[in-house]
C-alpha cells in the first residue's frame, strides 16, 4: 500500500522538476536576448534593410513611441538617407535589458555624394526585442550614461 502512494508522488516530483528545469532555461534563453550580442544583431539587421531600402522593415524597427508620433505612411514618403557600408564600432548598455547606445559608422548617400559618418543610436528593450528610438530625448539624455552605468562591450 506504501509503494502505490509513493509511486504517484515520486512521478509528479519528477514531472515538476522537468517543468522547472526547462522554465530555468526558458528564463537564461530570455536574459541573453537582451545582451549586446543580440543587439548587434538587432542593429545589423537594420541596417541591412538601410542598405537595400527596406524603409518599412525600418519603421517596423523603431520604437512604439516614435510609430505612435509618425505614421508609416508619412516615414515612408519621407526623406531618408541610404546605406551604402556600416560597421558597427561599439555597443555600450547603459541599463541592462532596457537601454543601450550603439555607435555606428556608416557610409550614406547625401545628395548624390557618398559621406562617411559615425553615428550614435539609441536602443531599447521593447515587447521583447530591442528597438531603435528616434525619439528626441532633452539635452541627449539617452546618450550620457550615469555613472557607473555603463557596460562597455567592444563589437569587433
Amino acid at each position: 500500500m506504501k509503494g502505490l502512494i509513493m509511486r504517484p508522488a515520486i512521478r509528479f516530483l519528477g514531472i515538476c522538476l522537468i517543468v522547472l528545469s526547462l522554465c530555468s532555461g526558458c528564463a537564461h534563453l530570455s536574459n541573453r536576448s537582451k545582451g549586446p550580442d543580440a543587439l548587434k544583431m538587432r542593429v545589423q539587421e537594420l541596417w541591412t534593410a538601410k542598405k537595400q531600402g527596406d524603409w518599412a522593415k525600418v519603421y517596423d524597427m523603431t520604437c512604439k513611441a516614435y510609430r505612435d508620433k509618425v505614421s508609416k505612411q508619412k516615414f515612408l514618403t519621407g526623406p531618408k538617407l541610404r546605406a551604402r557600408d556600416f560597421a558597427i564600432e561599439d555597443i555600450s548598455i547603459i541599463e541592462p535589458g532596457k537601454r543601450a547606445v550603439v555607435t555606428v559608422k556608416a557610409k550614406l548617400d547625401v545628395m548624390g555624394r557618398t559621406l562617411s559618418m559615425v553615428l550614435k543610436e539609441n536602443w531599447i528593450w521593447e515587447d521583447g526585442q530591442w528597438r531603435l528610438n528616434l525619439v528626441p530625448t532633452p539635452l541627449g539624455s539617452l546618450l550620457i550614461p550615469k555613472p557607473g552605468k555603463e557596460l562597455k562591450g567592444k563589437t569587433h
